[in-house]
This record gives structure tokens, sequence and C-alpha cells, in this order.
């Protein structure tokens, strides 16, 4: 039986140092300029600290965040979590089951913005929302074996996670045996 692992971005609690420059000017003299506790939901981060810098040139403020951290209320690993399992072939219901089952509740909505959020970010080379179905094997309602690949020209293509072994896509999704 196929093992599905999911290598997902990693999340800390607190930023590594300090901003090196400014976004805005570009000038590396930056003054702390408060931090707060920013309530997430992740599968196991459950709040991070999120520093404001100010320059001393431009007087520009911004957020420093902590690695897999950023203004959304999710973390960037559980959006990636969610775009694998709908890659896979759950609904966006489905979706917000997996999650609730695992402690963390977001709407189906909450689902369907994300993952089209993220398509967005990808660009127009990779605009296209592309799922991975599993086929094979039944177990109850679970399905095992082969992926199947949408190359969007109409055709499909196969893969047997028994004869390939391991198979990795962009998304992080490998496929073991």
């Amino acid at each position: 039986m196929p093992i599905i692992v999911l290598k997902l971005p990693d999340v800390r609690s607190e930023p590594d140092g300090r901003p090196e420059k400014c976004p805005s000017c570009g000038y590396d003299i930056l003054q702390r300029w408060g931090g707060q506790k920013k309530r997430l939901r992740d599968l196991h981060v459950k709040q991070a600290v999120v520093y404001r810098y100010r320059c001393c040139r431009c007087r520009h403020t911004f957020r420093h965040y902590p690695v897999g951290v950023d203004q959304a209320q999710q973390s960037q690993r559980l959006r990636n979590f969610a775009a694998a399992c709908w890659r896979l072939g759950l609904s966006y219901r489905g979706i917000e089951m997996v999650l609730g089952v695992l402690g963390i509740r977001i709407d189906n909505m909450t689902a369907w913005r994300d993952l089209h959020g993220r398509s967005r970010a990808a660009g127009p080379a990779n605009g296209s929302l592309r799922r991975r179905r599993l086929a094979g094997r039944k177990c109850g309602r679970r399905v095992f074996g082969r992926i199947m690949r949408y190359t969007g020209s109409g055709r499909s293509i196969w893969y047997n996670a028994g004869e390939y072994g391991r198979l990795k896509d962009t998304s992080g999704i490998v496929v073991d045996k």
C-alpha cells in the first residue's frame, strides 16, 4: 500500500534575527517599533511573535514575520496542506472536515480563497489549477494505488506508485511505497 508523505514548509514562532534593510528605500539602519503576538491557525504553532520596524531614513514602518507566517490567519504550511488535499481529490467541504478532525476550524470558502490565492501567486505559467486524483484499489471511501496527472491538453498521465516507488511533484507531494 502506498504512503503519501507531504513535505510542508517550516513554521516558526519567532523571527530569526532582524531584517537587513528597509523594503521601501533599502537603508540598513532600522529601529524596532514594537511587537505583538499573532494568533495562528496551524497544526503545531498556535501563535507567533511579529515585530514591527521603522526605517531611520524614510520613516517607513513594516512588519517582520517569522518563517512560514505572513499577514494571513493561516500559516503557509496549513495553506499548502489544504492545497495538497484538494489536488489529491478532496472537495472544499472535505478539506474543511479533514482540518476539523485535526482540530483546526476553517470554512470551505476559506479553503477556496487560500487555494485560488495560491494559484494566482504562482503566476501565468502555473496559473491553472491541476488535480492529482488517486485511483486504484478501493478501501471504504479511500482509494490507493495510482496517481493520475492532468496535463491540461485533455490528456492524462497515469503513474503507478508500485513501479516508480517514489514520485514527487512541485507541490511537495511524495508518494512512497
